[in-house]
């Protein structure tokens, strides 16, 4: 469910997944869209698509593991081939769809929240204990998941992120245009990722009027220029449904001017942009992510996260950065104040950042996948 893929690769029989870095590895490795009916009325841009069609594919190239990323008809297809052709199967939890989070971007009604989650999670449960082994990309989400009734083998698997091109250098003459086309000081902010609801922009908002409203003495991030109180910016990258309510909330903050909206920039052009060298912090408020890759590429290029306690995240931030508490926009303000106005603490959170990173790197999570195929259990899981 989704814009779908299916994906295979071949290792003299085994699953491979770099050709290029195993000796003896082929580089049979393709990539088959599946054709999937729109369905946008679920989340922009997504298709379902439900292709048993594949039977006949995998009979004859017969592979050795099913993997599926999704919970929807994606995932149904993946569970009723692996039984019928007895391949062993993992899925990977990647979303909470069922939580409030998601379910308001739905326009579910409040009143409605418990039962809806309820019946979703029976099915996200049915769904992964079909599974020989279920993938988890942090240790938090493998215990929740557990504790909500996903009882075959859960193994963590951190998020692979393509951290090769993050380490590359960025030139002054592009950190100064940058600065000087957003007109940007020294304390920036910078979000990268969806704007959508469940990912606590106005929380994000709201914890930058409230350092406006700081005194000189208490707030430590201030610069003064002409005698007035100067708070950090706040770089927000990316598009998603919440835009237009997001840009109505800073005017009606009273916060424009340190807000700028910089919409979608292609993830290659990223790394070199100078978003990341021209922030001092990567800043989120979300409390429903998993483990985000925005989050890892910011580690790479050195800067420290200030987030919330919720999720994945938390095992992300270790001596790199702050935990606010969730929905607390007063808590994340001084989180923001606190590490703004400590540059050799900063500093040394940024180094840990970029030392930690590398545990997240793609070259990792695909031995750490490699070793979970060779080693899933003989048992098939039955409906």
């Amino acid at each position: 469910w989704g814009n779908s893929q299916v994906r295979h690769s071949r290792e003299n029989g085994n699953p491979g997944l770099d050709p290029r870095s195993r000796p003896g590895m082929t580089s049979d490795r393709t990539l088959h869209p599946v054709l999937g009916l729109p369905a946008g009325f679920v989340w922009p841009n997504f298709r379902f698509a439900f292709p048993l069609q594949l039977y006949f594919s995998f009979k004859k190239w017969k592979p050795d593991v099913i993997h599926f990323h999704t919970s929807g008809p994606m995932a149904l297809a993946a569970i009723i081939l692996s039984k019928i052709l007895k391949i062993k199967l993992v899925g990977t939890f990647h979303s909470y769809l069922m939580e409030k989070e998601y379910l308001a971007n739905q326009n579910v009604p409040p009143f409605l929240y418990g039962i809806v989650s309820s019946l979703m999670w029976r099915y996200i449960c049915f769904v992964f204990n079909q599974c020989d082994v279920v993938v988890s990309p942090s240790a938090w989400v493998a215990k929740d998941i557990r504790d909500h009734g996903i009882y075959k083998p859960i193994k963590v698997v951190h998020n692979g992120a393509d951290l090769s091109q993050f380490g590359q250098e960025v030139s002054d003459e592009v950190i100064k245009k940058l600065r000087e086309k957003y007109g940007l000081g020294e304390n920036v902010l910078l979000y990268v990722g969806r704007l959508s609801r469940e990912k606590g922009l106005d929380v994000l908002l709201k914890a930058l009027k409230v350092l406006t409203s700081y005194s000189p003495a208490r707030i430590a991030t201030q610069s003064v220029a002409g005698g007035l109180l100067l708070t950090p910016k706040l770089l927000l990258v990316g598009d998603g449904p919440a835009d237009g309510e997001l840009k109505k909330l800073a005017i009606d903050l009273g916060i424009s001017k340190d807000v700028i909206f910089l919409g979608r920039v292609n993830h290659s052009d990223l790394p070199g942009s100078g978003l990341f060298e021209v922030s001092k912090a990567f800043v989120t408020a979300s409390a429903s992510e998993n483990q985000p890759l925005t989050i890892i590429e910011a580690m790479s290029k050195g800067l420290p996260i200030i987030g919330v306690t919720a999720r994945g995240v938390t095992e992300l931030v270790n001596g790199n950065g702050l935990l606010a508490l969730p929905s607390d926009e007063t808590d994340l303000a001084n989180k923001i104040s606190q590490l703004l106005g400590d540059e050799s603490a900063r500093l040394k959170m940024g180094n840990v950042s970029r030392k930690l990173s590398q545990d997240f790197s793609l070259s990792k999570a695909a031995e750490n996948l490699e070793s979970l195929y060779r080693n899933i259990p003989s048992s098939q899981a039955g409906f």
